[in-house]
């Protein structure tokens, strides 16, 4: 038995999802399958677009969810409908069918009614299960799991199912050292453990969110990448699983390069004095801060954010709610699209020379300038302007091996 996960960039088209059904019907003449899918293509983003335009505020979280599930609920009946036309019996299934149910944060506590799930499995049925969404447990109200959500779906199920693995399918054929679309020749990984994979989250186009790899490692769930068969050929993709052997050696390179795309803006002209920041974040605190730093002198400090394109509006609303109402913002800045390249080797303490290594590989292979900073235990992270993005990550990856 196994699970397999579809992507929007897999099912984002009606031949797509008809492809998809096509490999599902041969999978299943071999193995139980259950398939759990994202909504089509650009759907989600379309849906929250299309609800800023019509509410003209930020609408309520439960109205919004029950507008978002919509987009894995229309992509599940496409791919029932496409496995039935080609003879195949699919049924399918919400969340609220299998009841995956979460706590008020969202985060999952088990999938209650997988027997709903087993009772098709025997009846020869392919299982078609929208991915996304859940409900919570004690109001029975239906949630959407957040980013990485699908993955999320599909983790639950094969650990409540016991099944062999997660197939995984996407637009990347595997997790590689750097995202293959910014770097062609980047180093793909046959194989890697949870726990290296947590330190390089976001690599290779950003597969998973450290929530997925988690579940995935406390429920004991193998997951496999691999190319979706509605995108191209595979060769052979990569296996998430616990550790052990080669890969696990101290002498094993764990280098991985993380491209993020982000927006930045400066606040100007906070006081210095208690609470001031605390005033700032906690109109953000349901905003993903991709990351921030701060510049300070005797009066006063000023704050850069970083945060992702689809939380502008929102993020801008919020900071400039506080500089009306409120003394802790002198000026806030316009938007402005940069790209975060974040260095990740779980060995940097033992290699004083990488800032050096960093900075130089941005400006003699790339001529380019780093626009800002930070760096953590493992980790040193420049942004750099948008239109650097490209030169400044071959220019890493060739600096640091990161390719084949």
């Amino acid at each position: 038995m196994i699970v397999e996960k579809y992507g929007g960039s897999s099912l984002s088209s009606v031949g797509k999802i008809k492809t998809v059904a096509k490999h599902v019907v041969e999978v299943s003449k071999k193995e139980k399958v259950v398939v759990v899918v994202s909504a089509m293509g650009k759907e989600t983003d379309n849906l929250i677009g299309d609800m800023k335009k019509v509410s003209g505020e930020e609408p309520p979280e439960e109205l919004m969810d029950r507008l978002l599930v919509t987009g894995e609920e229309r992509t599940a009946v496409f791919l029932t409908a496409a496995i039935n036309g080609l003879g195949k019996r699919a049924e399918c299934l919400t969340g609220r069918d299998i009841k995956l149910e979460t706590d008020e944060e969202k985060r999952i506590k088990g999938v209650r009614n997988v027997g709903i799930i087993k009772d098709l499995l025997e009846t020869d049925c392919v299982v078609v299960v929208t991915g996304f969404q859940g409900i919570i447990e004690k109001t029975n109200r239906i949630v959407t799991l957040g980013r990485g959500g699908s993955d999320l779906t599909a983790i639950a199920i094969a650990a409540a199912l016991e099944a062999d693995y997660c197939k995984n399918f996407t637009d990347v054929d595997g997790i590689y050292t750097v995202d293959p679309r910014i770097v062609p020749n980047a180093r793909r990984f046959d194989r890697v453990s949870y726990n290296r994979l947590i330190g390089l989250t976001g690599v290779g186009k950003g597969k998973f969110t450290d929530r997925s790899i988690i579940l995935a490692l406390n429920l004991g769930v193998k997951i496999w990448v691999c190319i979706s068969s509605s995108l191209g050929e595979s060769t052979g993709g990569t296996l998430v699983c616990s550790g052990g052997g080669v890969e696990e050696m101290e002498t094993q390179d764990q280098t991985g390069l993380v491209v993020q795309r982000a927006e930045q803006i400066k606040l100007y002209g906070i006081p210095n004095k208690p609470g001031a920041a605390a005033g700032i974040f906690g109109g953000l605190s349901d905003i993903n801060i991709v990351d921030s730093a701060q510049s300070t002198n005797k009066k006063s400090a000023d704050i850069t954010l970083f945060f992702l394109e689809e939380d502008k509006e929102k993020i801008m609303a919020r900071l400039r709610s506080v500089k009306e109402n409120t003394d802790l913002i002198r000026e806030i800045s316009d938007p402005v699209s940069v790209s975060g390249l974040a260095l990740v080797c779980p060995l940097m303490k033992e290699k004083p020379n990488y800032f050096y290594r960093v900075f130089d590989a941005i400006h003699r292979r790339a001529n380019a300038n780093v626009e800002s900073f930070s760096s953590s235990n493992i980790t040193i992270l420049v942004i750099v302007s948008r239109k650097d993005e490209v030169k400044a990550a071959r220019a890493l990856a060739s600096e640091f091996q990161l390719v084949d």
